[in-house]
């Protein structure tokens, strides 16, 4: 069978020659975009980290009494003394850092924790007693280590789960239980750890490390990775408004 072009020879083929751009598939599209952090860094990208950096300082500050189950304390009875109070002052800070994670990716959110800490070391009161180098000799450096470690080996996790798995049930009950458990693990891991040395090096007796673990640890550690979830599985919707301001 002959083509128009065979037959002559004159006519050209502009098919072969024209940048005819693919039909994209809408929901394909978005998910790509979407599987990973923006790249970009403009000057939108650094306002928007500018805004997330003060999120983070005064999610320290910003606490709310919560419930503090009945069960719980006849459970971990043995350890140490739990406070009469049924409510626990809870802070935000380790579930808005393991949202950031999630959200802007291992690098930015390296970023915003890096400069936190660094506002908070160098005088300013953004951590949760204030502020200044000897913050170092307090109960709670350990945790904000944790915070820096948190964003460097759950962010992959996640990424993997969106980049591999278009199954949305997969997603919310396998890669985001696993990315919130590893980052709230490497957060209270490192805060123990910190406790722990801190004894050993005779700068609190055991029982006052034991209640500091209580406090810090098993009190929030529930509550911490159920509002982490929370935030965390909305990272596709977060990353959507970021796409559309970004792409």
């Amino acid at each position: 069978m002959t083509t128009m072009t065979d037959q002559n020879p004159d006519v050209i083929d502009l098919s072969a020659h024209m940048d005819i751009p693919p039909v994209h598939n809408a929901s394909a599209t978005w998910l790509d975009a979407t599987a990973h952090p923006p790249k970009k860094m403009g000057l939108s990208m650094i306002l928007l980290l500018c805004w997330v950096l003060v999120g983070l300082c005064l999610s320290a500050m910003v606490t709310a009494p919560l419930p503090l189950p009945h069960w719980f304390s006849r459970l971990f009875s043995s350890i140490a003394v739990f406070p009469d109070s049924a409510t626990l002052t809870y802070s935000f800070q380790v579930p808005i850092v393991l949202w950031l994670s999630a959200v802007f990716g291992r690098r930015y959110a390296c970023i915003a924790v890096a400069l936190y800490l660094a506002l908070g070391l160098a005088g300013l009161p953004v951590f949760a007693n204030g502020g200044g180098w000897t913050y170092v000799f307090e109960p709670g450096i350990g945790y904000l280590a944790g915070l820096l470690f948190c964003p460097m080996l759950m962010s992959n996790t996640i990424n993997q789960g969106f980049r591999n798995s278009r199954n949305l049930a997969s997603v919310l009950l396998v890669f985001v239980p696993m990315a919130v458990l590893t980052g709230v693990l490497t957060i209270h891991i490192l805060g123990v750890v910190g406790l722990i040395v801190q004894w050993s090096f005779g700068l609190m007796p055991l029982e006052t490390c034991r209640q500091w673990i209580v406090q810090l640890t098993l009190l929030p550690v529930f509550y911490d990775f159920a509002f982490g979830y929370l935030l965390v599985s909305l990272t596709r919707v977060f990353r959507t408004l970021f796409w559309l301001a970004f792409y």
